[in-house]
């Protein structure tokens, strides 16, 4: 039999290369959809982190997600709510009374420019369908559907335990659920002891750590524009262990008599937002992020710069339409800096 003789320096080679492979992270690419849109998951971890067990366990989590805050499927829980006319207590999976916990500190912290019992406004005027309405509701019926609009109708009993004090109340989270679900994601990534990662679900992003080569993250916002449905970079910020959510007009709107309707509701009003175009705030968790863009959007300009400026760790950008395709902005000085130039 021959014997293979390996030279020392052949060894240290060997040694060498074992090493570099070992201390070099594997990039990890998940991308399918998930609450209706697309996700977005890429991380960089150790060799021997197991990719299929953060796979199924993000799998298990958006399963439990839809399951519990889906107002699109039939037995969610969230649904069932809907459906609750009672003022005597429900039953809530712990995703839906954790989002409610959220939801109500962005409520209480927006004074009410942020409501997501405007469900029963968003359905009048036809945003909950496939295709976009042509017409827009009657007067009479925006005020009846506005009484039953307040977050404040809604009581957090203890963990799994909530009550109405409006049985016709109905809720619709998806404008924080979304932010609430990459913070959860981010969380499976953390206990599997992922420290770089880019997590984003329809738009909704959370960063942490860099990239390669010691990178920041570089996020595109899109111009607000309603045209063609085409995407314009309109600001690309740098980012690193933050939260970032953006929301528009230019998402899901219908235009009557020249006027742009969009699906975001101002729950005072009972009517879709105007002049406002986009709104995108930084913040640690995306859920608040994602719950602040819809906020200022209601808010405007003055007003919600004012409130995120109060407001530690938090940063954000107002965009206005001023004309056809003209914009004018409106950010805070921390936002300003994370501007790629």
């Amino acid at each position: 039999m021959k014997i293979v003789r390996l030279f020392p320096i052949t060894i240290l080679f060997l040694l060498i290369g074992l090493g570099l492979w070992i201390t070099t992270p594997k990039e990890v690419k998940l991308s399918g959809m998930t609450m209706g849109t697309n996700y977005s998951i890429r991380y960089y971890a150790s060799r021997f982190v197991s990719e299929k067990a953060i796979e199924s366990e993000i799998a298990t989590l958006f399963g439990g997600i839809n399951q519990s805050l889906s107002t699109y499927e039939l037995g969610t829980n969230i649904s069932e709510f809907n459906q609750f006319e009672s003022q005597d207590v429900f039953e809530a999976t712990p995703f839906f009374y954790d989002v409610l916990s959220i939801a109500q500190i962005v409520y209480q912290k927006t004074g009410g420019a942020w409501d997501g019992t405007v469900w029963p406004l968003y359905q009048l005027w036809g945003f909950d369908q496939t295709e976009m309405p042509d017409d827009v509701p009657e007067w009479r019926a925006i005020r009846n559907a506005r009484r039953h609009v307040s977050f404040g109708k809604i009581t957090l009993i203890e963990p799994g335990r909530i009550s109405k004090t409006d049985p016709l109340v109905m809720i619709d989270l998806s404008s924080i659920a979304k932010g609430y679900t990459v913070d959860k994601v981010a969380e499976v990534l953390v206990a599997n002891e992922v420290s770089r990662f880019y997590v984003e679900i329809g738009g909704e992003i959370r960063v942490q750590g860099k990239r390669p080569e010691k990178k920041l993250w570089r996020i595109g916002i899109q111009q607000p524009s309603t045209l063609n449905g085409k995407i314009v970079p309109f600001r690309i910020i740098t980012l690193t262990d933050a939260s970032i959510a953006t929301s528009g007009d230019y998402r899901q709107f219908f235009k009557h008599n020249g006027r742009l309707y969009s699906h975001v509701i101002d729950p005072k009003t009972g009517m879709p937002v105007q002049g406002v175009a986009s709104v995108t705030v930084v913040a640690p968790e995306c859920a608040i992020a994602d719950g602040l863009a819809t906020a200022l959007m209601v808010m405007g300009p003055e007003e919600g710069l004012s409130l995120i400026e109060s407001m530690s760790d938090v940063e954000g950008l107002i965009v206005e339409r001023i004309g056809p395709e003209e914009y004018k902005d409106y950010m805070t000085s921390g936002f300003a800096k994370l501007i790629l130039r």
